[in-house]
């Protein structure tokens, strides 16, 4: 009996180790691996990052960022706050200027809070801003089933990456704040604990996911702006969810118009036009404008044409009226919008990637309708 338990224990132990090899060498999720020394030290040659999926790790990656230009002392002359939505901001759209961009995906204000709480304490504000605005700055999201699919999650509170909590902490005494309750500063779930990691981490699904990038190199230098089946960082911050050579506009508009049936009445979140988070972004504002005397731009990215007008018959989009208000008081530049027809984009020419990412393409059409200066 003993022995067929023994065979029996063995036969199952074979696939699991196999499957635990094949997990452990590509690990998307980041469950075992941190690559964002390896991102650091790719960027630091001079060359860009192709990587199989954007990584957990980005936020410790972007302050590996800044401490390198800490230890240079030097401040960026224009630095780039946002979500994936402002990821395509690029060095080469700035010619002259020290560049870098710190965009986090599905960051929010309190994640800019922190940004600035780091970049105050050790001396590295920029001398220009560009804030990215999203529905989301204000809410926090929730992803749906297995897909990459996130809409509004109007009860629970934003939070903030565990890795600066202590720079938001510091942000708001910068600002002027209260101390947060402990019990309400919520983390953004980053640290999961050890044994549910371990178990996605030998789960089916995680392996199935691993599948796909069997027998690819995971992580890569490269000179290239493009790289088949590659999502693409560059040493300047910026990054690329799509290639452009593999973009189908049709295909966009699939995936766009398909993204509705779970997002209608359920995105812009008009509610948090008012409220705690857009107090704080108010003051956030106020603080880089009037105390710090940074030039702060504001920057709100375009929705995909066929989403927007399907969005605005449930909604009112009131989060940007609520911004533009407050910035015009406060005389501070406003460029882009959710609505892409008067920006002059349409569903076509690779001006979007997905249902609210825009392209290189779409973002060069943007920046050429404004004449912005910046402070050098």
């Amino acid at each position: 009996m003993k022995k067929i338990l023994l065979k029996i224990s063995l036969i199952l132990l074979v696939p699991l180790i196999i499957v635990i090899i094949i997990n452990y060498k590509y690990d998307p999720g980041e469950i075992m691996h941190n690559r964002s020394q390896q991102m650091v030290e790719i960027g630091l040659s001079g060359k860009n990052i192709a990587i199989k999926a954007i990584p957990s790790s980005l936020h410790e990656y972007k302050i590996k960022m800044l401490e390198l230009y800490k230890a240079s002392k030097i401040s960026p002359d224009i630095a780039v706050w946002g979500s994936s939505r402002t990821s395509e901001f690029r060095a080469k759209f700035f010619p002259n200027y020290s560049f870098i961009n710190l965009s986090l995906p599905g960051a929010n204000i309190k994640d800019y809070m922190a940004l600035y709480g780091y970049c105050k304490e050790h001396n590295q504000l920029p001398k220009n801003i560009i804030l990215g605005i999203d529905p989301w700055t204000f809410h926090t999201r929730k992803k749906l089933g297995k897909g990459n699919i996130f809409v509004a999650d109007t009860v629970n509170k934003i939070g903030v990456g565990s890795t600066v909590k202590q720079n938001y902490i510091y942000a708001r005494q910068q600002m002027g704040l209260e101390p947060e309750l402990s019990n309400s500063l919520i983390e953004k779930p980053e640290a999961v604990a050890w044994l549910s990691n371990f178990f996605e981490f030998i789960s089916p699904s995680y392996f199935q996911n691993c599948l796909n990038y069997l027998g690819t190199e995971f992580i890569k230098a490269t000179n290239k702006e493009e790289l088949t089946g590659y999502s693409m960082m560059y040493n300047d911050g910026g990054y690329a969810l799509k290639n452009l050579s593999e973009l189908d506009d049709a295909a966009v508009k699939r995936k766009s118009i398909s993204y509705l049936n779970n997002a209608k009445g359920n995105f812009f979140c008009d509610a948090f036009a008012q409220g705690e988070n857009m107090d704080l972004f108010y003051k956030l504002v106020e603080t880089l404008t009037n105390k710090e005397k940074i030039n702060l731009t504001i920057y709100i990215s375009p929705i995909h044409p066929d989403v927007y007008i399907e969005l605005m018959k449930y909604e009112k989009a009131s989060i940007e009226l609520a911004v533009r208000k407050k910035c015009s008081e406060l005389g501070v530049k406003i460029i882009g919008g959710f609505n892409p027809e008067p920006l002059n984009l349409k569903a076509a020419g690779k001006e979007f990637s997905d249902q609210y990412h825009i392209t290189s393409i779409g973002l060069t059409k943007i920046l050429s309708l404004y004449n912005l200066k910046f402070i050098k």
